[in-house]
């Protein structure tokens, strides 16, 4: 009896790691796009019916099986099943919906930055496939640190998670004063694109005017933040980056029948763009909250459904976005 309960015991702890991997892959991001663990207790009822599956295999396999091969057999048919099934959770997770904003949102970022920009970090390949701006593809955080990236390659932007930029400014100084020009959905969570402050990053790429709007807030200069954003929307009036921004200073600004403005013609220019969707809701929920308007809220409830049913990947993170 003692045997067979360490085995049970055993087979548990190695399926249960298994399944701990999966479950955490699934649960997403908060609404600041960084990614949440999951608690690895809350995997431990998937594992023990997994158990309870195998034991179950496992005396049907003792039955139709001759006693020589039916270890290996049920141990390798285990495995097998086990992986494909939560990978294949994972992945189907990810492939599910096919949108084309982040295609959208590469051509804009080309109007955003400078032609000589450069782009470094997890997210910077996928920036650069539909505009001419390069990339240098690299990750913080690995063991052999190369600490002397930032002097010795062109680098003038990132495009990371909250959690690669927080190592990227930890071991690189010349990070520190970074700032955001931009934030887009990726999946279900967030990723955001930095400008660096350096004035070898300046000279090699000069501020834009979208990029001049986020430093002055950055710097804590409204006014000049907006009328910056603005000189950008009407150089590139179908740019969603920059209508975007528009409607974070207008907000910041305390103008928010303008950003109402601002947000409905968003809406209009991005029909089948998810984030605008969830961003707009934000705003909305936001106003709606402080000035009590039932209509407005539900507008912005319309407009948080019509996000999730565009992008079903990101439902859970967009009901909590809207509402931070």
């Amino acid at each position: 009896l003692a045997q067979r309960i360490t085995q049970l015991v055993s087979l548990l702890i190695g399926i249960w790691f298994v399944i701990a991997q999966a479950h955490s892959s699934w649960l997403g991001s908060d609404a600041s796009g960084k990614f949440v663990p999951t608690p690895v207790w809350s995997s431990l009822p998937y594992a023990i019916g997994a158990v309870v599956v195998f034991v179950l295999l496992g005396r049907w396999f003792a039955r139709t099986i001759p006693h020589t091969k039916r270890a290996l057999t049920v141990g390798a048919i285990s495995f097998v099943a086990i992986s494909v099934v939560s990978q294949g959770f994972w992945y189907q997770k990810m492939v599910r919906v096919t949108t084309f904003e982040l295609s959208r949102f590469s051509r804009e970022l080309g109007e955003a930055v400078g032609p000589s920009a450069v782009f470094t970090a997890p997210h910077a390949p996928n920036l650069t496939l539909d505009n001419d701006r390069r990339n240098l593809i690299y990750s913080f955080g690995l063991q052999n640190k190369e600490y002397d990236l930032i002097e010795r390659y062109p680098v003038t932007h990132l495009a990371s998670d909250i959690a690669q930029i927080d190592i990227g400014r930890a071991d690189y100084p010349a990070l520190k004063d970074a700032y955001e020009i931009a934030r887009f959905l990726h999946r279900d969570g967030t990723f955001t694109v930095y400008r660096v402050r350096t004035a070898e990053a300046l000279r090699i790429s000069p501020e834009t005017l979208l990029e001049k709007s986020e430093r002055f807030v950055d710097d804590g200069l409204l006014d000049s933040a907006l009328i910056a954003i603005r000189g950008f929307c009407d150089d590139n009036p179908d740019n969603l980056i920059g209508r975007r921004s528009l409607l974070d200073k207008l907000m910041r600004s305390g103008e928010s029948e303008e950003a109402l403005v601002v947000g409905r013609v968003l809406i209009e220019k991005d029909p089948a763009g998810s984030w605008t969707h969830a961003l707009v809701s934000r705003v909305m929920f936001y106003i709606a909250r402080r000035s009590g308007d039932a209509r407005l809220r539900g507008e912005a409830e319309i407009l948080l459904r019509r996000a999730q049913e565009l992008n079903p990947t990101a439902a859970k993170f967009f009901a909590t976005y809207v509402h931070s």
